[in-house]
């Protein structure tokens, strides 16, 4: 699991963007784990690949 920080440093986002990415659903999955926000690795690394795929 990676934490929101450390996903915020992966996809060279800010962290303020990613929050915007995520209160809009077109963020990565992330969830809560006790008081804390975290996506699965592969989940994340798959959401970067779609976003390239894209451009």
């Amino acid at each position: 699991m990676v934490p929101f920080a450390e996903a915020a440093e992966i996809t060279t986002l800010s962290p303020a963007t990613l929050r915007w990415l995520r209160h809009r659903g077109e963020g990565p999955p992330f969830f809560r784990l006790h008081r804390r926000l975290v996506v699965w690795e592969s989940e994340l690394y798959d959401w970067i690949a779609e976003q390239a795929a894209k451009e």
